[in-house]
């Protein structure tokens, strides 16, 4: 697809590199000749330095011909008037990044209003994730599938758990209606087979029934209680919308901010919240506050360092929940052991979101993608599907699938049930499906399958009682020693009951410059 992106801050990089992997054709906008030329250097990509509100500039980027157009100025107006431009001079579907609480309070009549096709609050979507994590305080991430009725977690083994050093087929046996989609450990990640076998600190993605998942819990070795107090820390937009969804009348929640202007606009807005005036990163101050008391903390500052040294000072406090705002995705990577459990990082959150409806867009061009997500630290996809009719995996035994090394079909959704794949079990049209995999760059259901013309790896024979165990426990994978297969335990169903995401809501907040001149945090 032809893409336009105007403005190549923080988000505009992040989006440029990740649109280029998936394969798309890329042109830049920004105000700034070395900012342009920068982007030129660093990608394959081509740029035109001018205003996203030029009506000749979008002309002269071809916004006319391209299939998406994307704003991601730090200033509202531009980006929406950019949008609106773009869109009347034929271009497909528009993105405009939004931050003003304005547009956050009926997002859907605003772009009707407007004439853009989408909104993108980043902000407003990383308070999402929080309250999303509040609601399973066992999990470092949580995705949704169908619709939001089922989840699939992040969540960490403990040394102590009675986990650590069984293999998967142990672990379906001991939890039958849960599936391990992928396991990161150090800076691999995994889709294990079923003699792969779980260590102290792995991280796994675990779906399934949330009866089921709580029963995991007690298991893990981590926190599993409930989370009754909240500490924020920073009075930003990410704080207000945070307030503005999270029920605060069944958790009691804190406020730190330094500037008493925010920090009255906060209380003024939010009798129910506790409201400090001081410095969070100042440890009498947290003191004071009852900090290791709290079941939570978010460090929520516009200073990705200060961020870090409040997590890893609540991590020594050994608070049970931690979650840490990083605007530099670049210090990820080295943070790893630093017990910041759950990392927010807005643009990241931002990226995903313009991939998902990228792909969303390829669907009416052949594809079949509904959902994307981007888990364990980006190494592995979970994509769910729509099955067309002449899918060419339809009416086939799974066992008989020859799929591509490292695919792990996690369930199928089937007129209202989910259903945890065994070998005899097929797929049919009009079905849902979640598949995990390394393989990045899925667009369509069928590319899951082998090429007639690549060779599978070899296999080891096995007996008559060995090919009937294989499909008795089946979880179609692509690793270790059961070719194609791990897990154990016969069909599972389970029923729809995962409430679905947070409202959206509206706030205030602050914005810093970025060293391109862009409005962001």
């Amino acid at each position: 697809m032809k893409i336009v992106i105007g403005g190549c801050g923080k988000i505009g990089r992040v989006l440029c590199r990740d649109l280029l992997l998936e394969g798309h054709e890329i042109m830049v906008i920004d105000l700034h000749r070395e900012i342009v030329e920068g982007m030129i250097d660093d990608f394959d990509v081509t740029g035109i330095t001018g205003s996203i509100n030029s009506y000749d500039v979008l002309m002269e980027a071809g916004c006319n011909t391209a299939n998406v157009f994307i704003a991601t100025t730090g200033s509202d107006e531009r980006n929406v008037i950019g949008a609106i431009i773009a869109k009347k001079l034929g271009c497909e579907y528009t993105i405009a990044r939004v931050r003003d609480p304005s547009y956050g309070i009926h997002l859907s009549f605003t772009r009707d209003i407007l004439g853009v096709s989408r909104l993108l609050n980043p902000e407003l979507e990383t308070a999402r994730s929080l309250i999303e994590l509040l609601q399973f305080p066992a999990a470092y991430g949580v995705e949704r599938f169908v619709n939001g009725h089922v989840a699939m977690l992040e969540v960490k083994l403990g040394g102590d758990s009675q986990l650590v050093g069984k293999n998967m087929i142990a672990f379906r046996e001991h939890f039958p209606g849960l599936i391990v989609c992928g396991v990161s450990r150090g800076d691999e990640a995994f889709i294990p087979g079923g003699t792969f076998i779980l260590q102290k600190d792995d991280r796994l993605l675990v779906t399934g029934e949330r009866r089921n998942l709580l029963s995991l819990y007690a298991e893990l070795g981590t926190y599993t209680g409930k989370i009754r107090s909240l500490l924020l820390i920073g009075g930003g937009r990410i704080t207000h919308y945070i307030l503005r969804n999270l029920n605060l009348k069944r958790m009691k929640t804190t406020v730190i901010e330094h500037k008493e202007a925010v920090a009255d606009e906060i209380a003024g807005h939010f009798p129910e919240v506790r409201v400090i005036v001081g410095d969070g990163t100042d440890y009498e101050t947290l003191d004071e506050v009852g900090f290791e008391q709290v079941d939570a903390v978010a460090a929520l500052t516009g200073v990705d360092e200060e961020n870090v040294m409040i997590g890893m000072y609540a991590a020594s406090k050994k608070i049970p929940r931690i979650f840490t705002k990083m605007n530099r995705t670049e210090m990820l990577s080295i943070l790893d052991n630093a017990g910041l459990q759950s990392i927010l990082t807005p643009k990241r959150i931002a990226a995903d979101n313009v991939i998902r409806v990228i792909r969303a867009l390829q669907n009416s061009e052949g594809s079949n993608v509904e959902k994307l997500y981007r888990l364990l630290n980006n190494q592995i996809e979970a994509l769910e599907f729509r099955v067309a009719p002449d899918s060419s995996v339809i009416n086939i035994p799974l066992v008989e699938l020859q799929l591509k090394e490292g695919i792990l079909i996690a369930f199928i959704y089937r007129k209202g049930q989910f259903i945890f794949p065994r070998g005899d079990d097929c797929i049919l049209p009009g079905d849902r499906i979640v598949i995990v995999s390394k393989a990045m760059n899925f667009e369509d259901l069928d590319q899951i399958l082998l090429d007639q013309a690549e060779p599978r790896k070899s296999e080891k024979a096995l007996t008559p009682a060995e090919a009937q165990k294989k499909q008795d426990v089946f979880s179609l994978n692509g690793g270790d020693d059961l070719p194609s297969m791990t897990g154990s335990g016969g069909r599972e169903r389970m029923s729809a009951d995962i409430p679905s995401t947070p409202a959206e809501a509206r706030t205030e907040g602050n914005t810093a410059k970025s060293p391109s001149g862009e409005q962001e945090s």
